[in-house]
């Protein structure tokens, strides 16, 4: 058996696992109960939440264009980012996967490919410094403060050191041209496959193979890398970039603190950062899109020891994330028809 299908394998028996789990929790509880008494107005604002996190993201990535000198429309690089979150929603991983599909439709309105990566990869270092900030925040509280079972502990733990690791690799990368393009290639090679097969990109049309394709991308990634060496120098736009990761996070937490509250549940926002925090770190690991199954339970599990009600639990769980999902996969499916017409 190849290794591609023994590892596609494992992630639909993990995904199957998972969402039985989660079934299985919400059956015991009474969880219609809770959806009807909820506050729909601040469910609403946790939507318009939503939209706002998307549109610090995008202004974060417009700082950047306009620092490699390319004009582009706001509004145009928002329905491209609606996009790539949609990749990020249905690729393997944890909100990864839409790079590839931004840079296509960034490529259809003429703009260079080495410059559209440039700047998709120097926006997701900013997100990912902010992350680690709150990754490390979070993992020592947890450590300390909280009283974790042992699986999760041990996960936690597991995920934060790879995380780490990679982190350290990927900077490391940025000033070593040939191990920089080795480590990109490696992450890129396992989301590449997925991109080329999807339908709307029409890439089998224009490269007749996959290695074709993944040659192009490879002579891509080698030129640009002399653009993120410059650009990654710049002062001004780390402290640009990284302040509004950090605003898109705070959102993001304050988004499921108030969804929680929707629910008629009063949780501490530091409890917020831990939990989404560590349950977005250890989903990160598991190639299932977005997580999905997996970072329901852990974020369930992370409430539970808080000694908030399962179906309180469950109830702001699946809101927090069904919000994502929902906004995500219609955003994005809806840009790919607005571009397809155009």
């Amino acid at each position: 058996m190849h290794k591609e299908h023994t590892h596609s394998i494992l992630v639909i028996v993990v995904g199957i696992i998972a969402a039985i789990l989660l079934f299985k929790f919400i059956g015991t509880t009474n969880l219609s109960e809770v959806f009807a008494s909820a506050n729909k107005r601040l469910i609403l604002a946790a939507v318009f939440l939503q939209v706002a996190m998307s549109f610090f993201w995008n202004l974060k990535w417009k700082i950047v264009f306009n620092f490699v000198r390319q004009k582009v429309d706001f509004w145009t690089l928002w329905l491209i980012l609606f996009i790539g979150n949609f990749g990020d929603v249905v690729s393997p991983g944890s909100r990864i996967g839409g790079e590839p599909l931004r840079v296509f439709y960034l490529e259809k309105l003429g703009y260079k490919t080495d410059t559209s990566l440039t700047t998709i990869l120097l926006e997701r270092v900013y997100n990912l410094i902010a992350f680690l900030f709150f990754a490390f925040f979070s993992f020592v509280f947890a450590f300390f403060k909280l009283s974790l079972p042992s699986w999760l502990m041990i996960a936690m733990a597991g995920a934060f050191f790879i995380v780490l690791t990679l982190s350290y690799l990927l900077f490391h990368a940025f000033y070593h041209e040939k191990r920089g393009i080795h480590f990109m290639m490696r992450i890129i090679s396992k989301i590449l496959p997925y991109f080329y097969k999807l339908k709307h990109t029409r890439l089998s049309k224009k490269y007749k193979t996959y290695n074709l394709f993944y040659a192009h991308i490879y002579g891509l990634i080698k030129h640009f890398f002399n653009k993120v060496v410059v650009l990654s120098k710049n002062k001004v736009l780390w402290a640009e970039g990284v302040f509004l990761s950090f605003l898109y996070w705070f959102i993001f937490y304050f988004q499921a603190w108030l969804l929680f509250k929707a629910v008629g549940v009063q949780i501490p926002f530091y409890f917020i950062i831990v939990m989404i925090t560590l349950s977005d770190l250890i989903g990160f690991l598991l190639f299932i899109p977005s997580g999905a199954g997996i970072v329901e339970i852990l974020m369930v599990a992370f409430a539970t020891t808080l000694g908030i009600p399962v179906a309180s639990a469950i109830a702001a769980t699946l809101l927090i994330r069904g919000i994502y999902y929902i906004f995500g996969l219609t955003a994005g499916y809806l840009s790919m028809l607005y571009f397809e017409e155009k």
